[in-house]
């Protein structure tokens, strides 16, 4: 309780109160001074320059008069080159000038101290300044705020999607063992009828060789038998020189023209020779070389037997049947390979992409060459097999495609496990709320090119007259200081410029309700920087303020 009679206390409440009601309190100190300055500006003590060249009187302050070589004697006229003039600005925020600027007919200060000279050039904006100030910041406040909702929202899709792929990759890693099993098992069956189908392939081969052989043997001796009859002209059993000289294709110097008695009987190598001898001794030696005069009559020549033509007719079947299925084969691996060849993100890079889906199918394609080379081995091979070796290559056949289906099988999985694990290993921030950027691309165009963000995988420009895309920059990582970790994007070994590094980008992130790009700069060679707004980079907004700075108090 304030005494009545105490006329000073109630000067005091009424002084401090005054002070807690004002938006602000300016301190007097000598014209252009800041605050920190005002214990050197004392009037009652000579004034010292402040970077202790020379002592003056304090009645040479700001008298228009450079006497300091720093200037500090003058903070509030244009008197030295290289003084400093305070600009209070009370009510908002408090800004230092050049001293060359006092009264120069502008006004810098918002409270119009630089005009000293004329008052009435420059009215105090201090207020409307911090109004609109005041305006904006609660416009970003309340971005901010709408920002950092969607991004919880986006934080809360991230994680689902992180336990969705945790579960999945969980799923395949099951599914994986199960194939693994099964494939020891298809393995040894297929092993198993394949031992059986080679050894009955091979007794097929070994019984066709041989007929073949006896079929060849047989007819080489009837050839011979037929060559022997047709050189004995005289039909008396035996063939003599005179007999071997009618026919000059077995002249064994061709060259000279002339089939001499000494030629013919070295052939024979005897003066005559019976059918048996000649079958032995001589038929061998001119088989490859005798040529017949003769046609066999109609009646004699070989007429295609119904066993012959059932034979052909089961062959050209058999052959239609093989081919289809290799040309089933062929389009169900192209069909593969085109599945393979779709990705996230269309660009002219994507043989790189196809480079590790071309390793993983190099073992179907060598499987199936083999078969195709086999196909055709079992083509040729096939009407000479039984009904018991044709099971057991159908048998084969079957479990080889159930094998290699497995593989297949254990293939794809293995590729979306390690796709899963990508992911998983991915790093979309403390809140998995980048997640929401992974797979999408963003485009802005310049004057001459368009520039392309797909963040998490790549930069690239192309230039809008037509042109190929060039690659800016592969993702690498995060690079934002430690305490702004996601703030900046790394992209790295872009194509190589001429004489120069790889090209790289910088992503700078920042908040902002839509995700976009919001410019494109290249401030050194081959090194590009993208500014970048999304949802995703919000955080929670501190309150703004309602009153005015107390930057002078």
């Amino acid at each position: 309780m304030i005494c009545k009679a105490c006329p000073v206390c109630l000067l005091i409440v009424i002084y401090i109160s005054s002070i807690v009601e004002s938006d602000y309190v300016e301190v007097v100190r000598p014209r252009g001074v800041s605050l920190t300055r005002k214990v050197f500006y004392d009037p009652l003590k000579d004034f010292t320059c402040l970077d202790g060249s020379r002592t003056i009187s304090f009645q040479f302050v700001n008298d228009d008069y450079c006497d300091c070589s720093d200037g500090s004697d003058e903070p509030g006229t244009s008197a030295c080159p290289d003084g400093q003039y305070h600009c209070t600005n009370a009510g908002f925020r408090p800004l230092n000038i050049p001293s060359s600027r006092v009264n120069d007919g502008v006004c810098d200060c918002c409270d119009g101290s630089d005009e000293w000279k004329n008052q009435s050039l420059c009215p105090n904006t201090c207020k409307e300044l911090w109004r609109i100030e005041k305006e904006e910041r609660e416009k970003q406040t309340a971005e901010e705020s709408q920002g950092y909702t969607i991004r919880q929202e986006l934080a809360e899709t991230g994680r689902a999607k992180k336990v969705e792929r945790e579960a999945a990759l969980k799923d395949y890693e099951e599914k994986l063992g199960l194939l693994k099993e099964t494939e020891e098992k298809l393995k040894s069956h297929k092993d198993e009828i394949e031992a059986k189908e080679t050894e009955a392939k091979d007794a097929a081969r070994k019984l066709m060789e041989e007929e073949l052989a006896q079929k060849t043997a047989e007819e080489n001796h009837q050839r011979g038998e037929q060559a022997f009859a047709e050189m004995d002209t005289d039909k008396d059993g035996s063939l003599v020189i005179d007999e071997i000289l009618q026919h000059k294709e077995l002249d064994p110097n061709l060259e000279d023209g002339s089939f001499t008695e000494e030629e013919a009987k070295a052939i024979l190598q005897n003066d005559a020779v019976d059918l048996s001898v000649f079958m032995e001794s001589v038929w061998p030696s001119i088989n490859g070389s005798f040529e017949t005069t003769l046609s066999p009559p109609i009646e004699e020549q070989e007429q295609p037997s119904a066993e012959v033509e059932r034979h052909d007719a089961e062959e050209a079947a058999f052959r239609e049947e093989e081919l289809e299925k290799q040309a089933l084969l062929e389009e169900e691996n192209i069909d593969l390979e085109d599945e393979n060849d779709d990705e996230y993100y269309e660009d002219d890079d994507e043989d790189e992409d196809l480079e590790d889906d071309d390793e993983d199918f190099s073992d179907e394609e060598d499987y199936e060459k083999n078969q195709a080379k086999e196909t055709s081995a079992d083509v040729k091979e096939s009407f000479f097999y039984d009904d018991a070796t044709r099971e057991l290559i159908e048998e084969a056949e079957e479990a080889r495609k159930r094998y290699q289906a497995n593989q297949d099988s254990k293939k794809n999985i293995e590729r979306e496990i390690e796709s899963l694990q990508k992911g998983l290993d991915m790093d979309f921030g403390p809140d998995e709320a980048f997640q929401a950027l992974q797979f999408k691309c963003f485009d802005f165009e310049t004057l001459e090119y368009r520039y392309k963000l797909c963040p998490y995988d790549k930069t690239s420009q192309t230039p809008n007259k037509g042109g190929s895309e060039t690659n800016l920059g592969r993702w690498g990582s995060w690079s934002g200081p430690e305490n702004f970790r996601y703030s900046k994007m790394k992209y790295e070994n872009g194509l190589g410029c001429w004489n120069g590094p790889a090209r790289s980008t910088e992503v700078r992130i920042r908040c902002g309700l839509e995700q976009k790009i919001l410019s494109v700069d290249e401030p050194s060679r081959c090194a590009y920087v993208f500014e970048f707004a999304t949802p995703c980079a919000c955080t929670q907004p501190e309150p703004a303020g309602d009153s005015f700075p107390r930057d002078e108090l």
